[in-house]
């Protein structure tokens, strides 16, 4: 006969009770979470259509949009890709420096500018990865490189959004997919107990989408106006306020940005990052063996800005990047158009909007000024204006 302890019986119902009691105050909050991740849905993994996909709508339509406040460039730039009816013959990926490029200079090529702000190699990643799940590979790639690319200090913030794109593709680059990979819980599943994402979900930028109406997100035949305006080639226009901007304000503001040390991206760029050196490297050999022509533009600064960035020795490493990136034009036998020094491009203080972002103006003047390269290196199928 089994004798049973009864006072240790009875402490373990306790103990089980007493859990359940703290779990009944845990549950709420857990749910909570759930509910805040699922509605406000950062990276438009479930049931919203977004304020992304309206926009994307618009622009596959073949139209300019009013670009609302509050959109994640990111989901927009996926959904686009997504929706597309016809890929594109020529792709542009870089920051909003390399924004201005598009059917302006390649007026007789199906163009879309994918150029996203401060924008890193894991967005480059992000961008052609979602190509590739079309089954799709644009034969020319515009990579617009600029020097922070290779600093660790500076984090891509937007990393919630774009990181299983990212990781897909760095794992075709890199051939080390685990075998566990094979058993990773798919992102649309992890995020809603994510507390990562519900704090993604809880920043202003988010939660001001949920203000944005439907009108604040429409077609526009204007192609510059007092707003932003996203045009139906991926590019930027900038408003009347900043493009008409005096030479000599936007040179003081470039100016004095620059003698507080203040260059976009670049703090605490103590090292070149040798991981981020390695995967552009490998991201541009992969286009190579797809027989994509790799165009490299590396974006001006403004004459001010750039004097300044070249006596200032804690920023050395920006012009170590950019040696690098003239290596690689040498070692995979690219086309480089552009320059960090302005000089070396013939631009003036009035072709800059501020101290790192170019005018049409100035953009048109680099690509046109190259244009027998550039159409001998494109095989003279994608002709510039005269």
């Amino acid at each position: 006969m089994v004798k049973t302890n009864l006072s240790t019986s009875s402490s373990n119902i306790f103990e089980v009770i007493k859990f359940l009691k703290k779990s009944l105050y845990i549950f709420p909050i857990f749910i909570f979470l759930i509910l805040v991740n699922y509605i406000i849905d950062p990276a438009s993994l479930y049931y919203r259509s977004g304020v992304e996909s309206l926009m994307a709508n618009i622009i596959i339509s073949g139209q300019n949009i009013h670009q609302p406040k509050g959109y994640n460039e990111r989901v927009f730039q996926k959904t686009i890709i997504k929706q597309l009816k016809n890929i594109p013959e020529i792709i542009v990926l870089g920051s909003s420096r390399s924004m201005s490029i598009g059917d302006n200079i390649f007026l007789n090529s199906k163009i879309f500018n994918h150029s996203v702000s401060s924008s890193t190699i894991e967005d480059f990643l992000f961008v052609y990865e979602n190509y590739l799940k079309r089954k799709a590979a644009p034969p020319i790639v515009i990579l617009g490189l600029d020097p922070w690319l290779f600093n660790r200090s500076y984090e891509n913030s937007n990393m919630t959004w774009i990181n299983e794109d990212y990781l897909s593709m760095r794992s075709r680059l890199f051939e080390t997919r685990s075998f566990f990979d094979n058993f990773l819980i798919p992102y649309y599943i992890t995020n809603l107990f994510s507390p990562s994402y519900f704090q993604s979900a809880l920043t202003k930028e988010e939660l001001s989408k949920i203000n944005i109406e439907p009108k604040e997100v429409f077609p526009t035949m204007e192609i510059i106006s007092k707003d932003f305006i996203r045009l139906k080639d991926g590019r930027l226009s900038y408003p009347f306020k900043k493009v008409n901007a005096s030479t000599d304000e936007v040179s003081k503001a470039a100016l004095a940005e620059a003698k507080k040390g203040r260059f976009a991206n670049l703090e605490m760029f103590y090292e070149i990052d040798i991981e981020y050196m390695k995967t552009l490297d490998l991201f541009i050999n992969f286009l190579k063996l797809k027989n994509t022509k790799i165009l490299i533009y590396i974006p001006p600064y403004h004459p001010d800005s750039f004097q300044q960035l070249k006596e200032n020795i804690g920023k050395k490493n920006a012009f170590a990047a950019n040696q690098i990136f003239i290596d690689l034009v040498k070692k995979y036998d690219l086309l480089l158009i552009g320059s960090m020094n302005p000089e070396e491009n013939n631009l003036s203080r009035d072709q800059f909007i501020d101290s790192i972002h170019i005018k049409d103006s100035g953009i048109e003047k680099l690509f046109f000024s190259n244009s027998t390269a550039i159409n001998k290196f494109l095989n003279g199928h994608y002709i510039l204006p005269k």
